[in-house]
């Protein structure tokens, strides 16, 4: 009966050196690359591939006013904030995700349960009383945030 050892011996000498090179640099490749796709989706697998529960973050931007002249009878108008952009943090701060409106001012975002800050990056194109805020995003379940961009006009 052969052991451990004389079974890696066998195999050894049945695979010739520039093989052996060959196999480790396949190795590595796949190690590297394995690894870079597990940190990329670790905030949404377990270490087992399966999904975790997730919640999600939806909302919608809006400009306001878009018009200098606003009278107290009639609402303030506003228009959809299309390609803004807003970053999502743990509450230590840590970067986790960004997203961007679309043409109707729209956007969402899966993120597993807890509690972020949401922030917009400086911007020329207006400001905001609404963030930074933070949300809480439970499992199965859809988040609210809208965000009233001030244009300045006046």
């Amino acid at each position: 009966m052969l052991t451990n050892q004389n079974k890696k011996q066998k195999i050894i000498k049945c695979i010739k050196p520039d093989r052996i090179m060959l196999f480790s640099i396949l190795a590595i490749g796949l190690f590297v690359f394995g690894c870079e796709n597990n940190q990329n989706s670790s905030s949404l697998n377990n270490t087992k591939g399966e999904k975790v529960a997730s919640g999600k973050l939806t909302g919608r931007a809006t400009w306001s006013p878009i018009s200098p002249v606003v009278r107290k009878d009639m609402p303030s108008p506003y228009e959809p904030a299309d390609g803004v952009k807003f970053v999502i943090f743990t509450t230590s701060g840590k970067e986790i995700q960004s997203v961007v409106t679309d043409k109707q001012g729209n956007f969402s975002v899966d993120l597993p349960p807890g509690t972020y800050r949401v922030e917009m990056p400086r911007s020329p194109l207006g400001l905001t009383k609404d963030l930074p805020t933070e949300v809480s995003i439970a499992e199965n379940e859809v988040t609210r945030l809208d965000i009233r961009l001030d244009t300045g006009i006046r």
